[in-house]
């Protein structure tokens, strides 16, 4: 059995709650008896708030949620968001975020702030595909406590240097990659040109990151060389222990066929329960258009055997739950993107080739293999 606590909270910054309260919180859950686990995960529906999710024995469970309540009551009342949220505009923008992540409505009434309620885990087997594949994310954000509570507390409150440390956790994530930690990075890449291509300005968005990177450069190509050199530190060790023990349980399931290795047969089904613009957004029709970067990658779809299905579905499921779990850190979406962006840039420099040249190698090496 499963269940949740929701902690409803306006305000935008929520390090302060994650750090001191939610995720000391799951820990200390986790290590009770009867618990099979505890995670927490940050979302929008219903309003902004955390939810610390028990997954146990129903007494253990109970007793479990029963004694957070009570500590999460406590801390709401000596630290409250003080945060005014638009109903309107937030149901509105609700509508939007359930059209993009697949998530079904109705989206209100909105939970009043610093509330705190016990109710039903969320299910999202439907995007996901497979409840042995909700099952690993579960154990995934389980996993990963204790190295995003160190991340918080080892956060100085300086954007810039708590963005070069998410790059290096994407480097350090991209090396788990069995061909290497430049093609492993190549997967930052696309999700960068995919998002750029779906924006209405996405070359204006561009410029934007690099004006914002030039500053910071020579700091990111340091940090992000150290992390490809084998440079780690206490937080990072955290991070790479529960990356390399995941893969081994995420290369089974792919094995077995539990992590779709083309999710687009999932989403479609689960956008068929949203709206027509979910559907039409999954659909892949004849005019759909890609970016100039997918449109060179879906070349490579020659042939189902050479591509190493199951160890990219390995990899891409991974690096979905990864970034998952940034917002636990406060990481915006537009900052993932711009750390997607640094480490693509960093990793370009330091290898001095670009993703054309990557993709003209890749074909050589095709050739030679004689798969083109």
């Amino acid at each position: 059995m499963n269940a949740a606590l929701y902690l409803t909270h306006y305000q935008n910054d929520k390090r302060p709650l994650l750090r001191d309260l939610v995720l000391p919180l799951v820990l200390e859950i986790q290590a009770r008896p009867g618990i099979e686990r505890a995670y927490a995960e940050r979302h929008w529906k219903f309003g902004p708030h955390v939810r610390l999710i028990v997954q146990g024995e129903d007494g253990a469970m109970q007793a479990a949620l029963d004694a957070a309540k009570v500590q999460a009551e406590a801390y709401l009342a000596a630290h409250p968001s003080a945060a005014v949220l638009d109903e309107a505009a937030y149901l509105a923008r609700s509508e939007k975020l359930g059209t993009l992540e697949l998530e079904p409505g109705p989206y209100g009434p909105l939970r009043p702030d610093n509330s705190v309620v016990v109710g039903a885990a969320p299910d999202r087997q439907g995007v996901l595909g497979s409840p042995e594949a909700e099952d690993f994310r579960a154990q995934y954000f389980a996993a990963l406590t204790p190295a995003v509570l160190r991340t918080l507390q080892a956060d100085t409150g300086n954007t810039a240097e708590r963005l070069i440390r998410l790059a290096r956790i994407f480097v350090l994530y991209a090396s788990t990659y069995p061909f290497g930690v430049y093609s492993g990075h190549i997967s930052y890449r696309s999700h960068l040109e995919e998002f750029l291509f779906r924006q209405g300005g996405g070359e204006k968005l561009r410029a934007a990151f690099a004006q914002k990177y030039a500053p910071i450069r020579q700091e990111v190509l340091r940090a992000v060389d150290g992390v490809s050199s084998g440079g780690r530190d206490e937080v990072l060790s955290l991070w790479e222990t529960q990356f390399r023990r995941m893969w081994p349980i995420g290369r089974q399931l792919a094995d077995a066929g539990l992590l779709a290795a083309d999710p687009t047969a999932t989403m479609q089904r689960a956008a068929a329960g949203i709206n027509p613009e979910a559907q039409a957004r999954w659909a892949f029709g004849p005019d759909y258009q890609f970016s100039e970067f997918h449109q060179e990658l879906r070349k490579f779809n020659i042939s189902e055997t050479w591509y190493h299905v199951e160890m990219f579905s390995t990899y891409r499921t991974l690096m979905n739950f990864m970034y998952s779990v940034l917002p636990l850190m406060d990481i915006s979406p537009t900052e993932r993107y711009f750390v997607n962006y640094m480490v693509s840039e960093a990793m370009q420099e330091l290898h001095g080739q670009d993703w054309q040249g990557f993709f003209e190698q890749w074909w050589v090496q095709l050739r030679e293999e004689g798969v083109a």
